[in-house]
């Protein structure tokens, strides 16, 4: 891909790979419905996303249903309704590093929030930590989120599992929310084996974001272990009968049609490829960095790569003079009560402007600037 002048070469946001060709010939979906109960093909294709990502990426029972919506944003946020209207509780708990998402969810439908800090060295909660407060606040807890895949550091699952909280969990019949908006396409595809809750049979519900790995955006899932919880979306709009006009009555088929097509050109073979190509990428990156004396916030698990940082200062310096050199770097802030991490973050998707030449070209930047602050 040719660098036009001017052009930012965008390191932060997440965004698949989809071949303006196979964009070309999906356009006809995009005045189509989501929504409209009469699409009898849309239907199906909402149908046959969720049964690819619910049976062959996160092994979920073959009754497993979900929606297709904008973002994982927004299925965060509708994971927390349900939850709020099933359990008829008002308490969330998560990380202090999950994504913003889940901090605004709640606050838009009351809901309670505790946040407990991660391990600054695991980057996750300890499970006697979690234990505690579901133990003072049980009868009220409504859900917990773990998040897998954290958007700041690209490292699995925020919580620590353990059998004993899996058992407490159950008895107190709790929603459990797994926020895989990132991770969890590229680390089921990865084989990655750092998911103790997901694996655990646990999660009520989990996000996804297909249009992070493959297709344009617009295009998140929440996936639901049990169909019947669908029922809590609420009522449908009178003026449009449709499968999901309680959330909205205007969704572009298109961004669903773009991701099916990938997933109908590569086949699963070709998307855990695409994974590994960024895994690996991300690894190169690390350790060409890593050899000139920069270091990193935790190891590299994904496509992220989190690169340390001495202060707030030299990481607004940096991505100011990354910035005049073209790249667009996403600064990196996690704060507990012992230890203030910064950093930057950089993240190794699909995209086509995720060539070799790019890169290289950032790679070498970064290296410059970092030996020239040194001096």
């Amino acid at each position: 891909m040719k660098k036009r002048k001017n052009q930012k070469i965008d390191f932060y946001s997440m965004v698949g790979y989809c071949p303006a060709n196979l964009i070309i010939n999906q356009l006809p979906f995009t005045f189509r419905n989501l929504t409209d109960a009469s699409d009898r093909q849309v239907i199906l294709m909402q149908k046959r996303l969720i049964d690819f990502l619910a049976k062959k990426i996160f092994k979920l029972p073959k009754t497993a249903a979900g929606f297709i919506l904008h973002s994982g944003t927004e299925s965060n946020e509708t994971a927390l309704l349900l939850a709020k209207r099933k359990t008829k509780k008002n308490l969330v708990i998560t990380s202090n590093i999950s994504h913003t998402s889940i901090d605004n969810a709640c606050k838009k439908l009351g809901l309670n929030l505790i946040k407990l800090e991660v391990d600054p060295v695991s980057f996750k909660v300890e499970a006697t930590d979690l234990e505690k407060v579901i133990k003072k606040y049980g009868s009220q807890v409504a859900a917990i989120n773990i998040t897998y895949g954290t958007t700041k550091l690209g490292t699995g699952e925020d919580f620590v599992y353990t059998p004993k909280l899996e058992k407490i969990c159950r008895q107190k019949k709790i929603w459990l929310h797994l926020d895989g908006a990132y991770g969890g396409l590229i680390f089921n595809l990865l084989g990655n084996q750092n998911r103790e809750w997901q694996n655990s049979g646990l999660a009520t519900s989990i996000t996804v974001d297909p249009h992070k790995f493959i297709g344009i955006l617009g295009c998140g899932v929440l996936l639901l272990t049990n169909p019947k919880d669908k029922r809590f979306i609420g009522t449908e709009s009178d003026y449009f009968s449709g499968i999901t006009t309680a959330l909205g009555t205007t969704r572009s088929a298109l961004p669903l049609a773009t991701v099916l097509a990938m997933i109908n050109s590569l086949g699963l073979v070709g998307l855990k490829k695409l994974a590994w190509c960024c895994h690996q990428k991300a690894l190169d990156i690390a350790n060409k960095l890593e050899k000139n004396g920069l270091t990193f916030i935790t190891p590299i698990e994904s496509g992220v790569i989190p690169i340390q940082l001495k202060s707030a200062e030299e990481v607004d310096l940096i991505s100011q003079k990354l910035l005049g050199k073209g790249f667009k770097v996403s600064p990196v802030n996690i704060v507990t009560k012992n230890k203030k991490i910064f950093g930057i973050r950089i993240v190794i998707t699909p995209k086509l402007e995720m060539n070799q030449k790019n890169l290289s070209n950032f790679t070498n930047s970064l290296i410059k600037i970092y030996k020239q602050l040194k001096k």
